[in-house]
Parts: structure tokens; C-alpha cells; sequence
């Protein structure tokens, strides 16, 4: 049986939240590397707002990622794959 697709929103708030905790980084230490507000960072990782290309190359800085590198952890959550 398939799994029904989950939306893009929901991948990126994945992948986002996963690099983050994955770095033991707070909300607030994201956002302050990132220039953006904490409040932001939690409204994506809730998936509650679809950030501009800008932005999400500054969610990439201060993940402390290259945005390939979460664009390949958002691409591998479409199928419910775990990122190696």
C-alpha cells in the first residue's frame, strides 16, 4: 500500500527540525546565525509557513549546511526515507 505524499511544507519542516536537533542547536541559535527571527524558525519547522529561496538559504547558514545538503534531506522525506 502506498503511502499518500506529504506536502512540501511538511518535508521541509522535517528536514529542517531534523538537521537542528541532529546539531543539538536551539530555535533561537539557528535563527540568530541564520539573520532571522527564532518565531520564524519554529513556524517552518511546524510547517506553517514556505519560505522564500532567500530564506531558506539563510535556514541553510545557519543550520551550518549547504542548502544541497537540505534540499537532499527534504527530497529524501517525500518517500519516508531516513537521510544518511
Amino acid at each position: 500500500m502506498n503511502r499518500p505524499s506529504r506536502s512540501a511544507r511538511e518535508r521541509l519542516a522535517q528536514a529542517v527540525y531534523e538537521m537542528r536537533t541532529r546539531q543539538r542547536l536551539s530555535q533561537e541559535a539557528v535563527a540568530d546565525r541564520a539573520d532571522l527571527s527564532r518565531n520564524f524558525v519554529g513556524m517552518v519547522e511546524r510547517g506553517e509557513v514556505s519560505p522564500s529561496f532567500d530564506n531558506l538559504a539563510k535556514l541553510a547558514d545557519g543550520l551550518g549546511v549547504r542548502l544541497s545538503e537540505l534540499m537532499r534531506l527534504y527530497e529524501s522525506r517525500k518517500d519516508g526515507t531516513d537521510f544518511e
